[in-house]
């Protein structure tokens, strides 16, 4: 009794390019390990000879029914043998490999719009606050506050050579002389 040949594995027989190729649905941790230890593999077809262990690769979905035609997986084992004695099974090709370097980039371009937008919402904020309290740029652009590098004063060296952040809260009660107030000066007018 002869054996029935698979008709979706005939290529194997007349291309020597064809390759076997064996993937997974199961997917990997963080850490690099796989979350089923002995994971189910399927067998596919493919011309691509670049397609490598733990490659991505794009392949019909099972069932007729699957509302995406599509489905990502993962290589498990190249350049298999052709399963000849499974002869009930449609053997399917791989469509392509997934580069998912494409669409990072398109999710980093993505992100650099979105970056842009929340500068002009945080700009647009301060206008509109600007505008509410009937401040323009003239009215505090002369305020030593309004720019930050002169906001702050540097740490005061003193004579022991140690030096005191102005900025920090001290004990130390400053006097008016300490301050340059004139003497005789009323101090209500």
């Amino acid at each position: 009794m002869s054996q029935q040949l698979n008709e979706t594995l005939a290529v194997f027989l007349i291309n020597d390019d064809v390759r076997g190729i064996r993937c997974s649905y199961n997917v990997k941790k963080p850490n690099g390990k796989d979350i089923d230890e002995n994971p189910t593999t399927y067998f596919f077809k493919t011309f691509d000879q670049t397609i490598k262990v733990d490659d991505l690769v794009v392949v019909p979905s099972r069932g007729e029914r699957n509302a995406v035609p599509f489905t990502v997986i993962r290589v498990a084992e190249v350049d298999c043998k052709a399963p000849h004695k499974e002869t009930n099974i449609d053997f399917k090709w791989i469509v392509c490999k997934f580069d998912p370097c494409q669409h990072d980039d398109t999710l980093k371009q993505e992100q650099e719009l979105f970056d842009m937008m929340e500068a002009k919402r945080e700009l647009k904020a301060k206008i509109e606050l600007a505008e509410m309290m009937g401040l323009d740029e003239s009215d505090y652009s002369g305020l030593s506050i309004s720019n930050t590098s002169n906001a702050l004063p540097p740490p005061v060296e003193h004579a022991a050579g140690q030096k005191s952040d102005v900025n920090q809260p001290t004990n130390h009660v400053v006097n008016e002389r300490e301050i340059g107030v004139e003497e005789g000066r009323p101090e209500d007018e």
